[in-house]
């Protein structure tokens, strides 16, 4: 007797009964003793197992009780508008069913079929996985960092995942790139050595941890005007006579440094404090950051106010504060000497000293 339509994991009693045409006795007589039995399990799909997802695919690995064939239903919706089926039609209890041509950044809802060697269907639940996100760039932008002596050109944007971070500049026909691996989703790159009120065409680029690749459009970027002027530091003022030839001038030696390359003079005035300056050393026009000025044919013995006053590149001038210094006396020859000491003993010597004796 074969029974069916019996539910799986379920414990069944039963008793049999045989009964002869000629019998003497009860059908009730005829029944056997109780036993019973437990049908088994119903075929089952576990262990469901995504992996190796990317962009466009994904590997689905499950497995089931019994030897089955496989078979998968997935779409973007419930409606599971596409499946593959294992062409071969073959029974195993390991199953791999890889996923091609899937949208990226996408969710994908599956269910899993398959008859095992008895005939029985199994169907699985709704599993759901995500196709990684394609990097995409956005909020791209620059400005400029003008707060050093040479401004640097900050060139920033955003994406979706964490990538690396890198933009090509052209700079003379050539690219330029700057680089960094550091994985984010903030991204800051700086360019500097660009030239000032110039329009330099650029572009970004980055890689995810898969090797997906995101780039920006080309843009433009134009770099300031250079309106900073050099700043100005450790200023030295120092008097000396030594070497000239007049012995009745002295001279003052300026030196100081600028913060960019610059050109530099002194301009000066006899006095204490003040607002003017009635003369000016000669520009030295060499562009340079280390300064050294001597104002010579100045009076012994003298205040002069000055500053020093430097131009970068793009004619920034750049001046000091105002600074006070007193030149030397400048020694005596022997013979003006001999001339003054004759001169307060007699008087009369002072005629002589008049004609330049």
């Amino acid at each position: 007797v074969t029974i069916t339509s019996l539910k799986p994991s379920t414990r069944y009693f039963f008793q049999t009964q045989s009964l002869d045409e000629l019998r003497d006795y009860s059908a009730e007589a005829a029944y056997s003793a109780t036993y019973n039995l437990t049908t088994l399990p119903a075929p089952s799909i576990s262990n469901v197992q995504v992996s190796n997802i990317t962009l466009d695919s994904a590997d689905i690995t499950y497995d089931t009780t019994n030897a089955a064939t496989n078979k998968i239903k997935f779409g973007q919706t419930l409606d599971y508008d596409s499946e593959y089926e294992d062409p071969t039609g073959s029974y195993t209890t390991k199953h791999t069913i890889s996923l091609t041509d899937l949208d990226d950044s996408s969710t994908y809802h599956f269910k899993l079929f398959g008859i095992d060697v008895d005939g029985n269907s199994l169907i699985s639940d709704d599993y759901v996985f995500d196709t990684l996100p394609r990097p995409i760039i956005s909020n791209l932008g620059y400005q400029a960092d003008i707060a050093g002596p040479n401004f640097v050109m900050e060139v920033n944007w955003q994406t979706n995942v964490p990538t690396s971070s890198s933009a090509i500049v052209k700079v003379g026909g050539q690219d330029r790139e700057i680089s960094s691996s550091e994985m984010t989703t903030n991204h800051e790159v700086r360019i500097s050595g660009l030239e000032n009120d110039e329009i330099y065409q650029f572009y970004v680029f980055g890689s995810d941890q898969f090797g997906n690749v995101a780039q920006s459009e080309i843009s433009q970027m134009q770099t300031p005007m250079d309106t900073r002027p050099p700043k100005i530091s450790k200023m030295i003022i120092e008097t000396s006579n030594v070497g000239l030839n007049r012995e009745d001038k002295a001279q003052i030696a300026v030196s100081w440094e600028t913060d960019e390359p610059a050109t530099s003079f002194v301009e000066y005035a006899e006095g204490l404090n003040g607002n003017q300056y009635t003369n000016k050393t000669v520009e030295d026009k060499a562009l340079t950051t280390k300064h050294l000025v001597v104002i010579s044919e100045l009076i012994p013995s003298k205040p002069y106010h000055l500053r020093v006053v430097s131009a970068d590149k793009a004619n920034n001038i750049g001046r000091s504060e105002d600074s006070t210094a007193i030149t030397g006396e400048v020694p005596k020859s022997v013979l003006q000497l001999i001339l003054k000491t004759l001169g307060n003993t007699f008087g009369w010597l002072s005629k002589l000293v008049g004609f330049g004796l």
